[in-house]
């Protein structure tokens, strides 16, 4: 490394005076990380050869670019979204994954047992749940 000459300090103390607004923003920048107790894990991040290394893979993955490729249409896609029926949908989800997972499952045998199963509220209710989804999709298309 080559020594500073009086030039150098020059330089970069004319560079400060022209920067020292955004200097300022940066230093309360690093202060805030500090006072939040982030600038130790940041640090340990960028130290540690494995989890650098893993961060760099996903932040250069083909599955990142994409999202940054097409975030306009994302952000407007997640602004149409009514954020009550997306946590409706997600308990349903979330249901139905657990269904599915079910060990005890009943196999339904033949109209007669169809039609017994249609007594059910949750049945009736899933069932409807189901046609006023396919109505949904269906007119979606039709426009």
């Amino acid at each position: 490394m080559r020594k500073s000459t009086k030039d150098d300090k020059n330089e970069i103390l004319i560079y400060a005076d022209q920067n020292a607004e955004s200097i300022k923003r940066f230093i309360e920048l690093v202060a805030a990380l500090d006072k939040r107790g982030l600038i130790e894990p940041i640090i340990g991040a960028l130290e540690d050869e494995d989890t650098f290394s893993k961060a760099m893979r996903c932040l250069s993955s083909d599955f990142v670019m994409n999202l940054l490729l097409n975030i306009d249409s994302i952000i407007d896609a997640l602004n149409k979204l009514d954020l009550e029926n997306l946590s409706k949908a997600i308990a349903i989800t979330n249901n139905a994954l657990n269904a599915i997972s079910a060990k005890d499952i009943k196999e339904v045998n033949g109209l007669l047992d169809m039609m017994h199963q249609l007594h059910d509220p949750d049945i009736k209710k899933g069932l409807g749940l189901v046609f006023a989804i396919l109505k949904s999709i269906g007119s979606y298309y039709n426009r």
